[in-house]
């Protein structure tokens, strides 16, 4: 039986921001890792994969991105006996099973000592892949979702209840746009006095 040839596909990428998001996106094996600059446009960013920081001048298949799919695939048309006259319900049902899941984490590029060391724990965290992989997905599991709210809701919770919580943040915020909390509003008395009330019906904004 001949394993048939298989083109290169798409690949599925999930693109790790910490403390913020994952976001998914389809890049070509043969696209280079500096496409993923058009998802932060204006920001200078480096990328942490499998323990390294890989370059914007190489492809993804030079980082063997897409390499171990095709081989599960071809593995799958043998142990099922998928051939060339398979219907594409098993070419892909193919994929979805053996498609591997990968994970790149997204890092402001700054020049700071404190910065260098968030790097370096980075690269260690994303050093095995498959450990990596489970924690993301048990961050991300509807259970831990779940869990992760109620806990979200008891700290903001906590917060609503210490006044002086958001007397210091608002003093903070002040200081941070250098505005003044104190400084005059201006009156505007300078309009044309209607001589009768008005009877025209207030605008619904529901």
């Amino acid at each position: 039986m001949n394993t048939p040839q298989l083109k290169k596909p798409t690949i599925d990428i999930n693109i790790c921001i910490p403390n913020h998001f994952i976001k998914r996106v389809k890049v070509s094996p043969l696209h280079k890792i500096s496409i993923l600059n058009n998802l932060f446009p204006q920001e200078d960013n480096i990328f942490i994969y499998r323990g390294q920081l890989l370059s914007e001048n190489s492809t993804f298949e030079s980082y063997g991105f897409g390499r171990n799919d095709q081989i599960s695939v071809q593995k799958y048309y043998r142990d099922n006996e998928v051939g060339n006259g398979g219907n594409n319900s098993n070419k892909s049902n193919a994929r979805d099973q053996t498609k591997e899941k990968y994970y790149i984490v997204v890092l402001p590029n700054l020049q700071t000592p404190e910065f260098e060391y968030y790097k370096l724990k980075w690269i260690q965290i994303t050093r095995d892949a498959d450990i990596f992989s489970e924690n993301i997905a048990y961050g991300t599991g509807k259970a831990s979702s779940r869990e992760f709210a109620r806990l979200r809701d008891l700290r903001m919770t906590k917060l609503e209840q210490k006044k002086s919580f958001y007397r210091k943040n608002w003093w903070n915020f002040i200081d941070n746009k250098k505005l003044s909390a104190k400084r005059d509003v201006p009156l505007v008395t300078d309009f044309k006095q209607l001589d009768t009330p008005c009877s025209e019906a207030m605008p619904v904004i529901w």
